[in-house]
């Protein structure tokens, strides 16, 4: 079973979060050939990031529905309160976690130079 949260994986793409299906969605186009100019690219990039919000409501609302294992349209008040809060936590310690990363790589290069 997956844990609380982990129904969407996101990916850190140069400092912006996108969901895991939306790189191997951009990845398959390209390989595939849909995708054939940078141009092209950069325009499924703009693409992604403008669902960026989308998908993080998304992500909040199935992060809802494992943790209280009901729908998000069935639920009362207070769980919908309590599970936004947990919900913006578990996020932001996934940003923190990713940053933590971050910063651990920049020191090792510094070190390493």
């Amino acid at each position: 079973m997956k844990g609380i949260g982990e129904c969407v994986k996101w990916l850190d793409l140069g400092g912006m979060f996108v969901t895991e299906m939306a790189m191997n969605n951009l990845i398959s186009d390209i390989e595939t050939g849909r995708v054939g100019s940078l141009q092209a690219i950069e325009k499924q990039f703009d693409s992604i990031f403008s669902l960026y919000k989308d998908d993080k409501w998304q992500w909040h609302k199935l992060f809802f529905e494992e943790m209280n294992g009901m729908a998000w349209s069935t639920a009362d008040e207070e769980h919908l309160i309590n599970s936004v809060r947990a919900s913006w936590r578990a996020f932001e310690d996934m940003i923190k976690e990713d940053a933590a990363k971050d910063t651990a790589l920049s020191q090792l290069y510094k070190d390493l130079s």
